[in-house]
């Protein structure tokens, strides 16, 4: 017999009794719904919140014995929906959110839901940093399991190079400490979050925090092609292991600036190292000749400051004004579209700073990396063949497809 809310309820709370268990029922349900992508509208049977790894433990062990679905949410911006399961059991992580620096403070202990912007304000306020992704709301443990993109590749390698140790439940229910499964640490690092385990806590590289020269840039999405040709050409010629960045298609409503039109939006991000801010704005005055600048935000600003905020994307809500939107974007594009697939391009460097194995990364010239992940909806017009999402393919920074 399938598994129902009533029958869920009372048994969770008989087996885990200090559990936080949500139903439709309740008003801090929703809480748990609220993803980055709107489309996503399957509902669990149960919402529950563990605070300690033992009580994550209890819930995977009932929900493997019982035959019951789960799945496991720690930020919520996977646009697949993997976090997230029909007639199931969601497991939210953001409850375990604790963030200790280690005696010493060149590392600290991350627990498994802790969010990507919390991390930075809290390690800030001590004057440390480690390295997250680009926006703020995105949950830590699963983007540096798996790989962990970012700003700061070029100085401080990816997010899985800080991974330490960690904290894992196995399908079992066993909890294990990397310390003592040298092997499972190994496979932590970059398999991903949830492959062997939900990680309820990563120990991780802590730094003194740095200073950032970084902002955005829009250029009229008419220019794009243009645009993103002279950038690739500049970056050909010069990739400071100090810059990193990416760049969208976006309409006015995703813009972290004030545009009145579509446009390409450049996240620009100078890591400041002890030559100072004088190199980053030599090589800003360069990037700005390459087209018509629509709005410049860039300026002298923290880690815990800068990233996307606390959004959602309206890319993928069906209204008329949308609707509307992604047709004029995607019209756009089709008409001038850019040297390559451009749903994302991100620009990474990693200048001797891969995962630290023995692999051509190590010494490779830097990546540009084209996802169409993210903001799919406004990439195409509706006449358009979607393009299919993927995972993130790489290839040596200059390539073509």
């Amino acid at each position: 017999m399938a598994a129902t809310e009533a029958s869920l309820v009372p048994i969770l709370r008989r087996l885990i009794p200090g559990l936080s268990i949500y139903t439709a029922t309740n008003s801090n349900f929703q809480d748990c719904l609220n993803f980055y992508n709107h489309a996503l509208d399957e509902q669990p049977l149960v919402c529950v919140k563990p605070v300690i790894d033992q009580e994550v433990a209890q819930v995977i062990q009932f929900c493997n014995t019982s035959g019951i679905p789960f799945c496991v949410r720690s930020g919520g911006h996977d646009f697949f929906g993997r976090s997230l399961i029909k007639g199931g059991v969601l497991i939210d992580m953001r409850a375990i959110d604790s963030i200790i620096v280690e005696p010493g403070r060149a590392s600290a202990r991350v627990g498994g839901g802790v969010i990507a912007g919390t991390l930075q304000e809290t390690l800030g306020s001590q004057g440390l940093f480690t390295p997250t992704g680009q926006t703020n709301t995105v949950g830590y443990v699963s983007w540096a399991c798996g790989g962990g993109y970012g700003f700061y590749v070029g100085t401080y390698g990816f997010g899985v190079d800080q991974i330490l140790g960690a904290r894992v439940v196995l399908a079992g229910g066993q909890i294990v400490n990397t310390d003592q499964d040298p092997e499972l640490l190994w496979a932590l690092r970059g398999a991903g979050a949830g492959t062997f385990g939900i990680v309820t806590e990563l120990r991780v590289k802590v730094y003194p925090v740095p200073d950032l020269y970084a902002g955005f840039l829009a250029f009229p999405l008419s220019d794009a092609a243009a645009v993103m040709d002279r950038i690739d050409k500049l970056l050909d010629e010069d990739f400071p292991d100090e810059f990193s960045g990416d760049a969208i298609a976006a309409h006015p409503e995703m813009v972290p600036m004030p545009v009145s039109e579509p446009c390409l939006v450049l996240f620009w991000c100078w890591t400041v190292t002890n030559e100072g801010l004088a190199p980053a704005k030599r090589f800003l005055d360069q990037m700005v000749q390459a087209g018509k600048v629509l709005g410049n935000t860039v300026t002298e600003t923290t880690p815990a400051a800068y990233g996307a905020g606390d959004t959602s994307s309206p890319t993928f809500l069906r209204s008329r004004n949308v609707d509307r939107m992604q047709h004029k974007v995607g019209a756009i594009l089709a008409q001038q579209p850019p040297p390559y697939p451009m749903s994302i391009v991100i620009f990474h460097n990693n200048h001797g700073r891969g995962f630290g194995t023995e692999s051509r990364m190590k010494s490779g010239p830097p990546l540009r990396i084209d996802t169409n992940m993210s903001f799919l909806g406004s990439m195409v017009a509706q006449n358009l063949d979607l393009l299919t999402p993927r995972t993130f393919p790489t290839r040596p920074h200059g390539s073509r497809n």
